[in-house]
């Protein structure tokens, strides 16, 4: 770490800056950290700068949630950023504070969706580090070989409100809410849009099991009736339409 004197540019609109001190951390390679501290006409000021060459090949950048579910009591940003030994980590998002705790806007990891949108800006991170602040749109479309249909824009979306989810093994709850709840469960095949009904279960107690890689689809009241024209073993074609694609997102919150 190095400090000393320094200069700090005065920003419009701010307190007149007499002196500034400053020092700098390496926190990792193309990761630097800037601590300053300020004294102005109204007082001193502290103000931290974490710096990202995004072009350094050694640099990645990801998205994490709370114990790698999205619903449940929350964990200390801290706790997150050690648990994936990064050097820097920042809240990315709004949350259900003091209910699920679950995001509420968009969230993609290793190319997955694991949350709906809200139509909010995201950041969404690129091959190459490549990042843009843009809204992200969703929907999917899951159809089997009868013509039984599924319209769906939530996930890991199932709360007391909610009549129909997607849902994904990172969810982080099986409590099947109130009512006559209903589920599905899809497990990939070797091809990438197909899925196979590998679960049917009504009146659920709780939500299925779900596997890396497979699909729940939990719907209740008329919702739930939907539900009924996918048999085990049914062969479903599942198809995702989201700006960006999500084939060209590496991770988005």
């Amino acid at each position: 770490m190095l400090a000393g004197a320094a200069s700090f540019p005065q920003p419009d609109g701010w307190p007149a800056i007499s002196t500034a001190e400053h020092s700098t951390e390496i926190l990792g390679p193309g990761v630097t950290y800037d601590r300053w501290q300020l004294q102005t006409a109204l007082g001193p000021l502290a103000v931290h700068v974490t710096s990202i060459d995004l072009r350094n090949p050694l640099v990645t950048l990801n998205v994490a949630t709370q114990r790698g579910v999205l619903v449940g009591p929350g964990e200390a940003l801290s706790s997150m950023a050690d648990r994936a030994h990064a050097e820097a980590a920042i809240n990315g998002d709004y949350f259900d504070i003091n209910e699920s705790g679950s995001p509420l806007n968009v969230v993609v990891t290793a190319a997955r969706i694991e949350h709906q949108p809200d139509g909010a800006a995201a950041l969404v991170i690129g091959p190459g580090n490549a990042v843009a602040f843009e809204p992200v749109t969703f929907h999917a479309t899951l159809q089997d070989q009868n013509g039984a249909r599924i319209d769906a824009g939530a996930v890991n979306d199932w709360s007391r409100a909610s009549d129909l989810s997607l849902l994904t093994a990172e969810l982080g709850t099986n409590d099947a809410g109130p009512g006559d709840a209903a589920e599905i469960v899809l497990a990939p095949t070797a091809d990438p849009t197909q899925y196979r009904v590998t679960g049917v279960a009504s009146n659920l107690a709780s939500l299925l099991l779900l596997g890396a890689g497979e699909w729940g689809v939990a719907a209740r009241g008329p919702k739930a009736a939907q539900l009924a024209g996918f048999a085990l073993q049914d062969l479903v074609t599942v198809s995702f339409d989201a700006s960006p694609p999500l084939s060209s997102v590496v991770a988005a919150h």
